[in-house]
């Protein structure tokens, strides 16, 4: 089963069409914004890559919600690992458009077996 992985926590949102894809995880949680403290930001971003750790590039999804910063970093999370399956609410159509990005996988360094 697929994952849907909800970049950041957003109250009074209805997720429930996403939901229908896999199970919901939530990288951020909408009180985990320490942007503007310096000194946690590390552990943010530890917190961030540890939940992530189990993306799938091939299975899951990412609803790209919540501040723009989080958005960047599970973006960037998602390119390195191999692309994703990008989820962004459209209100024209009230649904989700599905954006599909390959990504360099192994963790952003080139694969040396390939020329």
């Amino acid at each position: 089963m697929s994952t849907v992985w909800l970049v950041q926590d957003v109250p009074n949102r209805d997720f429930s069409q996403a939901a229908k894809l896999g199970d919901e995880v939530k990288v951020v949680a909408l009180r985990d914004f320490p942007f503007w403290d310096v000194d946690v930001q590390e552990d943010h971003l530890a917190t961030m890559r540890r939940k992530f750790a189990t993306f799938n590039a091939e299975n899951d999804f990412i609803v790209l919600v919540g501040d723009p910063i989080n958005i960047g970093i599970v973006f960037n999370m998602a390119l390195r690992k191999g692309g994703g399956r990008f989820l962004k609410f459209d209100k024209h159509i009230n649904g989700y458009n599905l954006i599909t990005l390959k990504g360099e996988g192994n963790n952003g360094q080139k694969d040396s077996t390939k020329s």
